[in-house]
């Protein structure tokens, strides 16, 4: 099952896809946080929570996080770098991975609680309708409406409903939040700042020239005495000369009128002979070195024209123009509502990463605590995984 765990990353993607989060649709009215919460016992007790904190897990505002969970909501992407990374490679993977999920489970919850201490008075039963909406739809379009069916499937990926359930109403609450504090507090940018926008941003929007090209290639070393890998000079030469007159050939074979795409399928020693040579659209520096005196050529011709021979180190091209692309600049007006919506995004991004930052400050996390737990997810992991290997060597050698 994909996880559920919210990534903060995803708050971005909220502004980037221009998605309309759930809303609670109660009135601004907020609960503020109880006295008790805020009273010298309270904070005796969390005081007492971070002492205890082991460095398998560690505690953010109200909320501990436990080391097991980076494998679980990391599971496909941990199991997919695995099979094909070394050891090294993959503990390097790990370490970095674990970082960004470390980090992006900070901002999440200190903004979940924000959230939460945000909420509108009577939120919580809207909440919980939306939240039962949710497992609804996926206990119906993904396990043939059967709740117990689900409920097994979770237990296989170490999940439970409840946990489900959290991991939802997570979404819906810090969704809800965006929606309603950050979201409504941008302004409409003006037709100045558009305008700027627009001029920083020509090279984005625009789409650069580029045309298509067929491509003949004639390599030298398809005329070497056979068995011959390293040919003396005058061996060289004489496979060139030959090489050279297969490519007159075939030059007079199209000013004929032969396909270019035949011959090229029979006797082009090129990447793309199986295709009649075709490439896909190529642009100046786009291409291997090797290649780029083909491209300089093709851009000094007109659709459908044929190259002359074209002298390379190692052999001879001819190369052919099939398609130009002149390129486009999207004008001011194309472009107002991409540009607004555009500038929205960047400051709702501001807005949000500002709040998180604060919230971080104030939380005043441990951070040799934070280094702790960071290096005893990458070791637990590590050690998963060797055990892992151990176990299948084993199992290959019984």
């Amino acid at each position: 099952m994909k996880s559920l765990k919210f990534n903060f990353a995803i708050l971005l993607c909220l502004f980037a896809c221009g998605c309309s989060s759930v809303g609670v649709g109660a009135k601004k009215k907020s609960v503020t946080r109880t006295a008790d919460m805020k009273n010298e016992r309270a904070q005796r007790r969390v005081a007492a929570d971070r002492a205890r904190d082991s460095a398998d897990s560690f505690i953010i505002g109200d909320t501990r996080i436990h080391a097991d969970q980076f494998a679980r909501d990391n599971a496909k992407a941990l199991a997919q770098k695995r099979s094909t990374a070394t050891p090294q490679a993959y503990a390097t993977f790990v370490q970095r991975r674990a970082a960004q999920w470390l980090n992006d489970a900070i901002s999440e919850t200190l903004l979940f609680e924000h959230a939460s201490d945000k909420l509108p008075e009577k939120a919580g039963e809207q909440i919980d309708r939306y939240v039962d909406a949710e497992v609804r739809k996926i206990v119906t379009l993904s396990h043939g409406g059967s709740q117990r069916v689900y409920e097994r499937q979770l237990a296989a990926d170490g999940e439970t409903l409840e946990s489900v359930r959290k991991h939802i109403r997570r979404q819906i609450v810090i969704s809800s939040f965006i929606d309603t504090n950050i979201k409504t507090s941008t302004t409409e940018p003006t037709r100045a700042e558009l305008w700027q926008t627009y001029q920083a941003s020509q090279h984005e929007l625009q789409r650069p020239p580029r045309r298509r090209m067929s491509l003949i290639d004639i390599r030298v070393q398809h005329y070497l005495p056979e068995g011959v890998d390293t040919p003396s000079r005058d061996a060289y030469d004489s496979a060139k000369a030959k090489a050279h007159e297969v490519i007159r050939k075939i030059k007079a074979d199209l000013a004929s009128g032969a396909s270019f795409a035949e011959i090229a399928k029979a006797q082009s020693h090129g990447l793309h002979a199986v295709d009649g040579g075709a490439w896909e659209w190529v642009t100046p520096g786009s291409v291997r070195e090797r290649y780029e005196p083909a491209v300089v050529a093709l851009y000094n011709l007109s659709q459908g024209d044929v190259s002359p021979e074209i002298d390379v180190s190692d052999g001879f091209l001819l190369v052919r123009c099939d398609e130009i692309d002149p390129g486009y600049t999207p004008s001011f007006a194309d472009v107002q509502v991409e540009l607004t919506a555009q500038i929205v995004r960047e400051s709702n991004n501001r807005a949000l990463m500002e709040l998180v930052n604060e919230l971080r400050e104030k939380a005043k996390l441990d951070p040799n605590a934070l280094d702790s737990f960071h290096r005893f997810i990458v070791k637990q992991e590590l050690t998963r995984v060797a055990d892992m290997d151990d176990t299948a060597a084993q199992t290959e050698g019984d």
